[in-house]
């Protein structure tokens, strides 16, 4: 009587299934990876501008006096004039915008006490992030931080 053994190895068909759901595995890790970098790259954008918010924010509650004459009010297309510390510190400002963040630059718009007893001020800061979208290849968008603060 002849025994006859069973083939014990995996055949070409399991081989194929195999590599096939492993391969979908890695892709799906890796758009997890790409989509985790974008979304901590946005996050560091935000972390920036708020930090440059509460820099010149910083700045004007030691100088009250301009505050109050309207002299940190700047807006987003505007550059600031004048001269002195105020002037200094606005193209700093503006300065470090464009260096740390994509097409940086921000405004300031204070309501003083006599119109707003709060004396609230706000501190926008612009940004371009681009984003892909499916139907064209890149799209650029503004992205805006405000930061409001009683002085």
């Amino acid at each position: 009587m002849k025994i006859i053994k069973k083939n014990k190895g995996f055949s070409l068909l399991e081989i194929l299934i195999t590599t096939f759901i492993f391969s979908f595995a890695m892709l799906s890790l890796a758009l997890m990876q790409m989509n985790g970098m974008k979304h901590g790259h946005s996050a560091n954008l935000q972390s920036v501008a708020n930090m440059q918010a509460l820099n010149i924010m910083e700045k004007m509650r030691a100088n009250r006096v301009d505050v109050i004459a309207e002299n940190y009010d700047l807006s987003k297309s505007a550059s600031p004039s004048g001269g002195g510390v105020v002037f200094e510190e606005l193209t700093q400002w503006r300065d470090d915008l464009k260096k740390l963040l994509p097409e940086g630059t921000g405004s300031i718009d204070c309501d003083t006490p006599p119109l707003n007893p709060a004396g609230l001020c706000r501190v926008t800061i612009f940004w371009s992030s681009i984003h892909p979208n499916p139907d064209s290849p890149l799209i650029p968008e503004e992205l805006s931080f405000m930061l409001v603060s009683r002085l």
